[in-house]
């Protein structure tokens, strides 16, 4: 018996556009290159602006805007810590 298999697509180049698209479908381990804005939690002395995600973005774009998101999150966290601390200092 014979055995069955995918037929094989060829694109202009000669690549097989099956095997393409499959190599493609699995992105799990790929790595993305982007520069960090995110700090160390005591580090984060100010707020940075990020612009809104829009459609059609690269990934390290992406990861770079929740990078500052992240880091926005620490100086948040900071200045209210500090709050906090300048309060109870004030109380006691």
């Amino acid at each position: 018996m014979s055995q069955i298999t995918s037929p094989i697509i060829l694109d202009s180049t000669g690549q097989d556009i099956v095997d393409a698209i499959e190599s493609l479908s699995n992105r799990a381990n790929d790595t993305e290159n982007f520069t960090s804005s995110d700090v160390a939690d005591g580090s984060a002395t100010e707020w940075t602006s990020v612009t809104p995600l829009a459609s059609g973005e690269v990934h390290s774009s992406i990861f770079a805007k929740i990078s500052q998101m992240f880091k926005n999150i620490r100086y948040l966290y900071n200045t209210e810590t500090t709050k906090f601390t300048l309060i109870e200092t004030r109380l006691n």
